[in-house]
C-alpha cells in the first residue's frame, strides 16, 4: 500500500488558448497529481483540461511553462 504522505505535487501552468480566428487567451490550469507522473501526461492533462474548460484550442505547451510544487499534507488531522 502507498504511503499518502508522500509524493504527490501541485501542478500550475497558464495554457494559451485560441480561437481559429487568432484571438488568443490565458487559460490557468491547476491541479494535484503523483509525483511520479510523467511530463508527457503532465503536458497532455494541461492540454486536455484547458481544451474542455475554455472550448478553445491550446497553444503549444512548453515544459518551461509548468510550475510543479510538492504538496505539504497535514497528517495531524
Amino acid at each position: 500500500m502507498r504511503d499518502i504522505t508522500e509524493r504527490m505535487v501541485q501542478v500550475t501552468c497558464t495554457a494559451r488558448v485560441c480561437t481559429d480566428e487568432g484571438n488568443c487567451q490565458d487559460f490557468r490550469v491547476k491541479f494535484q497529481t503523483a509525483s511520479d507522473t510523467s511530463m508527457a501526461d503532465i503536458l497532455e492533462t494541461i492540454r486536455c483540461m484547458a481544451e474542455w474548460d475554455s472550448c478553445l484550442d491550446v497553444q503549444e505547451l512548453d515544459e518551461g511553462d509548468v510550475d510543479i510544487e510538492p504538496i505539504a499534507l497535514d497528517i495531524g488531522a
